[in-house]
């Protein structure tokens, strides 16, 4: 069974048996069909929100300090469960940078 979501005009996953609790066997291919994005599995994307997510409702805007070698998989869970885009700030330590995104509520109009 293979289930095909448009959650957002840019945005696209294709999830065959779509269990968002597995950590392997399953990925989600997020990106636009302009661009080639890398896949994540669903408990990736999910950590990587979580971590980046504002803690009073995750749809507000969010800022945290992510290890740089985060990056990748954070801007993927931002545009994939908040329709959002990150700006990457560098700081002082070559190992973490600070993203911040507007949250769902701004990219829907809220």
């Amino acid at each position: 069974m293979v289930i095909h979501v448009e959650k957002f005009a840019d945005v696209y996953d294709v999830i065959p048996n779509y269990d968002p609790d597995m950590d392997s066997d399953v990925v989600v291919v997020v990106g636009s069909s302009k661009s080639n994005v890398g896949g994540f599995t669903p408990k990736q994307l999910r950590d990587a929100f979580d971590y980046i997510q504002d803690d009073a409702n995750w749809k507000n805007p969010f800022c945290a300090l992510v290890p740089r070698d985060m990056l990748k998989v954070v801007e993927d869970a931002a545009v994939y469960f908040a329709a959002t885009l990150v700006e990457v700030f560098d700081t002082v330590d070559p190992d973490t940078v600070v993203v911040e995104g507007a949250g769902y509520y701004a990219r829907v109009g809220a």
